[in-house]
């Protein structure tokens, strides 16, 4: 049923604010990663070519620290950088902060350091939340839930501020 146009178009979210211990803090969203169909390029750009199609706005979700990285020349017109709201309580934290951003609608969240989103998925995602009208469509792979690839209505915001 899905093409690669949702039948709603929602916000997207992309969290970058981690500290990336396991990757000796650099910011994984800026690694160049090999395409064999493709030009190589960073993950954040392939994720926002992903979302620009689908996504009614972008907002890139960040910490203090690392929100210079993400200067205007390197994520583009019409993409907001935002604070994450919540510093150091984790996604759940960062994920408040963009339903904070959005107040009117649910909100695509994706973590800043996956590199192979397509647009099929994502739209499966978002058509299947506007049927189902939950507080949170998170798929699940063979590894388990993937929350940092779902969506969240603003039902949801009530528990993540509530955990962070």
């Amino acid at each position: 049923m899905s093409t690669d146009r949702p039948t709603v178009k929602i916000a997207a979210a992309i969290l970058t604010g981690g500290q990336a211990r396991r990757f000796q803090g650099r910011d994984k969203s800026a690694l160049v990663v090999p395409a064999p169909d493709a030009a190589d390029r960073s993950i954040l750009d392939r994720q926002l070519e992903a979302l620009a199609s689908i996504a009614s706005g972008i907002l890139i979700i960040t910490s203090a620290a690392r929100a210079p990285e993400f200067s205007g020349a390197r994520v583009g017109p019409g993409v907001r950088v935002l604070l994450d709201e919540y510093p150091g309580r984790g996604p759940l934290g960062a994920i408040a902060t963009a339903l904070d951003a959005e107040p009117a609608g649910s909100v695509l969240v994706v973590a800043g350091d996956m590199p192979h989103l397509s647009r099929a998925l994502l739209t499966a995602i978002i058509d299947r939340h506007a049927r189902r009208g939950m507080d949170a469509t998170v798929p699940e792979s063979s590894r388990g839930l993937e929350p940092l690839c779902a969506v969240y209505a603003q039902t949801a915001r009530a528990a993540a501020c509530t955990s962070t």
